[in-house]
């Protein structure tokens, strides 16, 4: 697995990805994305997580939260924000093209990873909360399967 931080998404390699939904320019693209989570999910749901999860997590001496199909990092930046200072977040995803370039905290990390495929051991069983949102509608219904049981 690659560590991948700091990676600009360009025109160039936008198009050339396995993840169907990548059209047009690429900075309007990740634009569009991020404010899907704040003009779409936050008003629906109110916030970013449960405040009893995070309650939870900041009980925990340096929590750890993994977003699998992250995209751009957008919920785990904003989740982020609401953790302790020592808690480390990872965003995982098989299309690295989307992951900023940086981020307002050093405990956020990117991890190319495809879920179809069986994480690390080292990383199995080490999250205290692990997020995936909106995953279903970019794989086929076989992958279903497969990728439930690399999640757990």
């Amino acid at each position: 697995m690659a560590d991948i931080i700091n990676t600009q998404a360009d025109d160039a390699s936008w198009t050339d990805t396995f993840y169907s939904l990548n059209r047009g320019n690429a900075e309007t693209e990740l634009q569009r994305l991020d404010a899907n989570h704040f003009n779409v999910w936050l008003p629906l749901t109110g916030q970013v997580a449960p405040a009893h999860i995070l309650d939870q997590l900041n009980q925990n001496s340096s929590p750890r939260v993994a977003d699998v199909a992250t995209g751009t990092g957008v919920w785990l930046r904003s989740v982020a924000q609401h953790l302790r200072s020592d808690a480390e977040v990872f965003g995982f995803d098989f299309d690295a093209v989307k992951f900023p370039v940086s981020t307002a905290s050093s405990n956020v990390k990117f991890k190319q990873q495809n879920v179809l495929q069986e994480f690390p051991t080292e990383l199995q069983g080490t999250f205290d909360l692990a997020h995936v949102r909106l995953l279903l509608i970019a794989m086929k219904a076989s992958e279903f399967q497969t990728a439930t049981e690399n999640l757990f």
